[in-house]
């Protein structure tokens, strides 16, 4: 499924990833943002876990210096991605 939160900004989305194990199902929220922070990834997780699954942020941005400390707490259940456009 696919929610358009902000035109051409924000989409979530629920993925099936292929891995060793079969496919796995993901939240995926995919930002077009300069800084991602510690909130955006604080809202992704929580949506994931509101679905009762793993969480993929994806962003043509960078990580700010809390992001990436949240990153490295949270990091078995919320992964980043940087996009290229």
């Amino acid at each position: 499924s696919k929610e358009i939160i902000k035109k051409n900004k924000e989409i979530d989305m629920l993925v099936k990833v292929p891995s060793g194990l079969g496919h796995l199902d993901f939240f995926l929220k995919a930002k077009d943002k300069k800084r991602i922070s510690d909130d955006d990834l604080t809202i992704t997780l929580q949506k994931a876990q509101n679905a009762k699954m793993p969480a993929i942020l994806g962003s043509t941005g960078e990580l700010n210096n809390k992001a990436k400390e949240y990153l490295g707490e949270w990091g078995n259940v919320i992964k980043f991605e940087k996009i290229k456009i």
